[in-house]
């Protein structure tokens, strides 16, 4: 958590029962600012003694410290105020960075080189003038103390301008500030975990690989325009698990360490008022940091609609953290009955029925630990040993799914798969073995012989209404079941790749609809697809399947 205890805390006032505060929160790294006016007010003089006492007091608690280098001193840039956005003389930086590393060395182990740098108010220098800033700085800390991790760019939000300017062999760990609107941690569209989790992975692909660290996060329980604003503490409370819960679900980003703004007052980020006494956000905090403690992410799941439920695995059993904006319940597969707790830590029992329990919930997260449903119980041997790994995403396919995958068209027809195997409760209200790909969900039914043990997910009844039955068109081949005909290339696709059941009945005739990428095509839609005629490819790749896996797990926690 940001705390800067040594440079907010009134003087006078002893650090110890506020960073006491702090230690119960969970937070087992605290963020301290060590700004150059606070340490070295003037050229001739050095004042340790607030930072002094408030290092001690954390460490003393066990807490690690980030400790934060930043800003100009008034004095050394020619300006009459405490401190300044305009770039330091490097000697004076350089003199200052060596100073403070050197005293708290044996203490503070990773630096933090400026505050937000790619906005204005905080710097107005040029993206080059950090970088060679940056460089200095940890050409510094490296010489005083070898071992230190050194942070940057510390920029708000991805901005990849800024990160292409910088020199990436002059920082150990990449330091973002991410604030998020609240709305679009539940958005329909563009959400966090959609788009915004997905952007921060393409955008550093782009770059060498560095540990990922979110140094600053929040919302304010006051009012304001901008979208952390909140308006009041119960929703504070909220947004911020939710931030923190999809984020850490979030496999494919090397997420280390998240660090909340803001311990003490500030404009209505603050999780305790007045140094003493805490608001509902610390509370719902400190029940995160103990549930999410040493969790590994899983993504998400289908847990009903309108419930987000994001998925975490530690010490063999299941975390399951689950909301619904408007209300809603939780299906979720189980192997045992369910530990629930809520926001602020009250727990319940919640019994099995079946393999599957069910929890009513609202707006806030609630937590669900208990015994997941082993794929073994689901599929016996057939998926043992190992399988194929797709580098593309990550992901492996084995057992019935891959011989499905490979002799059922592969790439083409299902595209890549981009989701573990899962246990999901489908419309049967029964738990399946699952897995998604670009264009499907494959389901495990041992209870069918092979090859109709895998079945494909109906997500074209799913996504699009039965249109009314037409007549037989006499062109092809008509299906009484659902009143369409089916002719012509996709008649032939259809026959050559699986038929009845790979696609299932035909729900329209072949229609003109406009697609995703904005522009009209020729498709029709069956019970587990949509076939796309795309004339712009070479015969077969003129005829695609609709991508359903992507946009069906892209929603499935809605």
């Amino acid at each position: 958590m940001v705390a800067d205890v040594g440079t907010r805390l009134p003087a006078g006032q002893s650090p110890t029962k506020p960073v006491a505060l702090l230690s119960g929160s969970g937070a087992g790294w605290v963020k301290e600012e060590f700004r150059w006016d606070a340490v070295q007010p003037s050229r001739d003089r050095w004042t340790w003694e607030l930072l002094d006492a408030a290092v001690n007091a954390e460490r003393a608690q066990g807490l690690e410290i980030l400790g934060l280098l930043d800003f100009s001193a008034g004095w050394a840039v020619g300006e009459g105020r405490e401190w300044s956005a305009k770039p330091p003389p490097h000697d004076l930086w350089a003199n200052y960075v060596a100073r403070t590393v050197e005293r708290y060395k044996d203490r503070v182990h990773a630096w933090e080189v400026w505050n937000e740098p790619n906005v204005p108010v905080f710097w107005s220098g040029t993206k080059e003038e950090y970088a060679a800033l940056l460089s200095v700085t940890y050409d510094t800390i490296k010489r005083i103390d070898p071992q230190a991790r050194v942070l940057g760019p510390a920029i708000s939000g991805i901005d990849e301008e800024w990160l292409a300017a910088m020199p990436w062999d002059k920082f150990d760990v990449l330091s973002l500030h991410l604030y998020v609107p609240a709305s679009f941690l539940n958005d329909q569209g563009h959400s966090y975990y959609d788009w915004g989790l997905p952007n921060i992975r393409r955008a550093l692909a782009k770059f060498p690989p560095k540990p990922l660290w979110i140094t600053e996060l929040g919302y304010s329980s006051a009012g304001g325009a901008e979208g952390w604003y909140v308006g009041d503490e119960q929703a504070q409370a909220r947004a911020l698990v939710q931030q923190i819960v999809q984020s850490l679900a979030y496999p494919d980003l090397p997420l280390e360490r998240l660090i909340p703004y803001v311990f003490n007052d500030h404009e209505g980020f603050e999780l305790v008022r007045g140094w003493a006494t805490p608001k509902p956000a610390y509370n719902a905090y400190r029940v995160a940091t103990e549930r999410l403690a040493d969790v590994a992410g899983q993504g998400r799941f289908n847990a009903g609609p309108g419930v987000h439920a994001f998925r975490f695995a530690r010490d063999g059993q299941q975390l399951d953290v689950i909301w619904a904006p408007n209300g809603g319940t939780a299906t979720i597969p189980s192997g045992s009955d369910a530990e629930v707790v809520d926001l602020f830590g009250a727990a319940r029992t919640v019994s099995r029925t079946g393999e599957r329990v069910r929890v009513t919930v609202g707006p806030d997260p609630v937590y669900v630990l208990h015994t997941p449903v082993g794929a073994s119980a689901l599929s016996g041997s057939a998926f043992a040993g190992a399988g194929r790994t797709f580098a593309e995403t990550r992901q492996m396919v084995r057992g019935p799914f891959l011989a499905h995958w490979e002799g059922r068209g592969g790439l083409a027809i299902y595209g890549y798969p981009i989701s573990p195997e899962l246990v999901e409760v489908l419309g049967d209200g029964k738990a399946y073995l699952v897995q998604y790909f670009e264009r499907a969900r494959f389901e495990y039914h041992p209870e069918k012989a092979a090859p109709n043990d895998i079945l494909l997910g109906q997500f074209g009844r799913q996504l699009h209404p039965l249109y009314p039955p037409l007549p037989d068109c006499r062109c092809g081949r008509y299906f009484p079941e659902t009143g369409h005909n089916l002719a012509s290339d996709f008649q032939k696709y259809w026959e050559a790749h699986g038929g009845l059941a790979q696609f299932g009945y035909p729900i329209t005739d072949q229609l003109t609809e406009t697609l995703e990428d904005g522009r009209q095509y020729t498709v029709q839609w069956f019970e587990r697809a949509r076939f796309e005629y795309h004339p712009e490819n070479a015969a077969p790749n003129d005829i695609l399947l609709g991508q359903f896996g992507r946009q069906v797990y892209g929603s499935n926690a809605r």
